[in-house]
């Protein structure tokens, strides 16, 4: 497998934004060419490239085919065709919780440049994406992933299966036709990340006979891929950091529960690979804060709420401390 990177994706979905050009009557292989993609590159969906990459080419493929709707129209033809592996694995298994939490797991070896996560809160599934980075067409991007997990999970569940809601981190946009049709569901917009929502008791209905054999095969595939990439300790915190802070319970202890571990621990083990966990914090509330000031009309309270910030005051001036300016004047300027 060649070596990725923290901010990587597989090259593969990139044949999907082709793909939609061509039916659109566009030359998706020469938009990919311009950015250095072609035949070659494809042959093995899998390789490595850069989270950046396909945003770029994500925002262009926007602007020649003039639909803003263009990464729901990519994500809602997507079927876990850029997985390897993981697709068998997960249609295989005998609940979609452990679909799930199969993909969210293997998948990431090849998705570095992105955050899946599945959570439970107050009753509901929620299946959140965030990406690592700030880049041009994150927001974009992530839509596009958005609407693949939709199409993953009418795969797990049913083709006829629905949400019950989805949130939006970025503006209403000015048709909302194809988000309806797509989704057939509520759709929230201005919300702090691209989340799916369903009934929490939907994750374990039996989906019906399972292959044992072809599980234990695939997972021993799996296993022996991920034994032969480098631990991240500090990138599945980082992880954890960021999507605790959008469920608002992001204590020292919390982090540490995650892993099983006393915060001393944590401490210590972060530590020991030159990392410090307040540091790391801020760094997520920053990334955040850029992210919700640029793609969202979020109320300023609301997000220093959010980021676990006492009052607004205290927000802003750690705003400052990072920036040289207010939020508000940073929203302002973008």
């Amino acid at each position: 497998m060649a070596k990725t990177t923290p901010d990587s994706l597989p090259v593969g979905p990139l044949t999907g934004i082709a793909s939609v050009l061509d039916t659109l009557g566009h030359d998706g292989a020469a938009l990919l060419r311009r950015f250095g993609i072609d035949k070659r590159a494809l042959r093995d969906p899998l390789a490595p490239s850069s989270i950046r990459l396909h945003g770029r080419i994500l925002l262009a493929a926007i602007e020649l085919s003039g639909k803003e709707e263009l990464p729901l129209l990519v994500g809602g033809h997507s079927e876990l065709e850029n997985v390897g592996p993981v697709r068998a694995l997960a249609l295989n298994a005998a609940t979609a919780r452990a679909a799930l939490e199969d993909l969210r797991h293997y998948a990431g070896m090849w998705y570095r440049g992105l955050n899946l996560a599945l959570e439970e809160d107050q009753g509901y599934a929620v299946l959140g994406y965030t990406a690592k980075v700030e880049f041009p067409g994150r927001d974009a991007l992530l839509s596009a992933y958005l609407a693949g997990g939709i199409t993953s999970l009418r795969l797990v569940f049913g083709p006829e299966w629905r949400p019950a809601l989805v949130r939006v981190a970025h503006r209403r946009p000015a048709n909302l036709e194809p988000w309806a049709r797509l989704f057939r569901a509520p759709v929230l917009f201005d919300q702090p990340r691209h989340e799916i929502l369903f009934p929490e008791l939907e994750l374990d209905k039996p989906r019906g006979r399972t292959d044992a054999q072809l599980e234990a095969f695939l997972r021993r595939q799996l296993d022996a891929l991920e034994a032969s990439e480098p631990a991240d300790f500090i990138g599945q915190v980082n992880r954890a950091i960021e999507s605790q802070l959008l469920r608002g319970d992001c204590s020292n202890e919390r982090i540490a529960s995650l892993f099983g571990i006393h915060r001393h621990t944590l401490y210590r083990r972060l530590g020991e690979e030159g990392a410090d966990y307040t540091r790391l914090l801020e760094q997520a509330r920053c990334r955040l804060a850029m992210q919700l000031l640029t793609g969202t009309d979020m109320a300023l309270g609301e997000l220093s709420a959010m980021l676990g910030y006492s009052t607004q005051g205290n927000f802003t001036r750690a705003f400052c401390r990072w920036f040289g300016v207010t939020p508000s004047e940073w929203r302002r300027s973008r």
